[in-house]
Parts: C-alpha cells; structure tokens; sequence
C-alpha cells in the first residue's frame, strides 16, 4: 500500500485590525466555502476531504494547512481568493509551502523575530 504525500502551507492573514477575532475554524471554513466556490469539483474532491489545518497562530495571524500533494496548488489558488473571515474583510496570503511540518514551524519560528 502507498502511503499518500502531504505538503505543508504556511499563509498569512493581512489586513485584519485584531487577529485574535479570527478563530481557526472560522479560517478553515472560509477556506472551505472559497474552494467551493472557485475549484472545479474535480478539485474540490481531490483536495477538501483530506485538507486539514494543521496549526494555527492567532496573535501572528499564521496559519499551516495539510493538503494532499495532488491538491496543493488547488488549495493555494482558494486560499489566495479568500476576501472575509466571519464578515472581517481581510486577504489571506500563502507565503511557504513545505513537505515537512518540521519545516514549517521552523520557517515561522525564523522568520518571526526578523520582523
């Protein structure tokens, strides 16, 4: 039996005023309803029922999602077209994506104190 790949996107929230209003689950299902809108259903059911949110930093407004390989760039194009949070207007913008999670978080632990 095959195991089945995963990639790791790190995204960042902008233009939101208090990042703590934004709770993980109200990012995945933004996630979830941009996807449903913008991908084919190909797409949507190729990536969606395995996708998962693996992390989430609220006060960093960073977020790390566990997609399939095979819908990686599905899963970047939705998060790209995502306009609100639970009625916030804000954007998300995938910066990083990684085949380890170890990666990931250390990417984000790197890449914090530069700012």
């Amino acid at each position: 039996m095959v195991r089945e790949k995963y990639r790791y996107i790190v995204c960042q929230i902008e233009n939101v005023r208090e990042p703590s209003i934004i709770s993980e689950k109200s990012l995945y299902r933004a996630l979830q309803s941009c996807a449903d809108a913008v991908l084919t259903d190909w797409e949507y059911a190729a990536v969606f029922p395995k996708t998962k949110m693996a992390e989430y930093f609220p006060y960093n407004r960073l977020g790390i999602f566990k997609v399939p390989l095979i819908g990686k760039r599905a899963a970047i194009r939705a998060l790209e077209e995502i306009r609100e949070i639970d009625n916030f207007a804000c954007s998300v913008r995938p910066i990083k994506t990684s085949g380890i999670i170890k990666k990931a978080r250390k990417w984000i632990i790197e890449n914090i104190h530069k700012k």
